[in-house]
C-alpha cells in the first residue's frame, strides 16, 4: 500500500491545525494510511498498483476521508459548525474515487510498469536441439 498523505498534508489540505491539536501524530498517520487503503480499492479498478507518483488531488482526497474519520472518533456532531463540511469534505472525496474507479476522473498519477514478460530458456547437456525459441 502507498501512503498517499503525510500528517503534514492532513493540516494543509483538510483540518486546521487546532483540531488536531488532541489527535497524536501516529493517530493522525494511521487515519491517513487507512484511508490510502480505501483509495487503492477504487483506485486498483483503473490503474495498475502500487501508484509510482500521485498529484495533490488524490492527497486532498485521501485527506478528507482520514480528517472525517478523526473527527466520527473524537465525536461527530452534524449541528456544529465545520462538521458538517468535514463530512462534505469525505462526501466529495467518496464520489471522486467513484468516479475515478468508474474512468470518468483520471487523477494525476502515474501507476506502476507491467512486469516484462520473458520466455524460459531451457538448458542442457548434451544439446537435445530444442533451441528453437525466438
Amino acid at each position: 500500500m502507498s501512503r498517499y498523505a503525510l500528517t503534514t498534508d492532513l493540516a494543509s489540505l483538510s483540518l486546521p491545525a487546532g483540531a488536531l491539536s488532541s489527535v497524536s501524530s501516529t493517530d493522525q498517520q494511521n487515519a491517513l494510511d487507512v484511508a490510502s487503503a480505501e483509495a487503492d480499492g477504487y483506485l486498483g479498478a483503473s490503474f495498475r498498483l502500487p501508484l509510482l507518483t500521485w498529484g495533490t488531488d488524490l492527497k486532498q482526497h485521501v485527506c478528507g476521508i482520514a480528517a472525517f474519520r478523526l473527527i466520527h472518533h473524537r465525536g461527530y456532531n452534524p449541528q456544529v459548525g465545520a462538521n458538517d463540511t468535514i463530512r462534505q469534505c469525505y462526501d466529495d472525496a467518496i464520489g471522486w474515487l467513484h468516479g475515478v474507479s468508474a474512468g470518468r476522473i483520471t487523477p494525476v498519477v502515474t501507476d506502476s510498469e507491467p512486469a516484462a514478460h520473458s520466455v524460459p530458456r531451457v538448458y542442457s547437456k548434451p544439446s537435445r536441439g530444442w533451441d528453437g525459441l525466438p
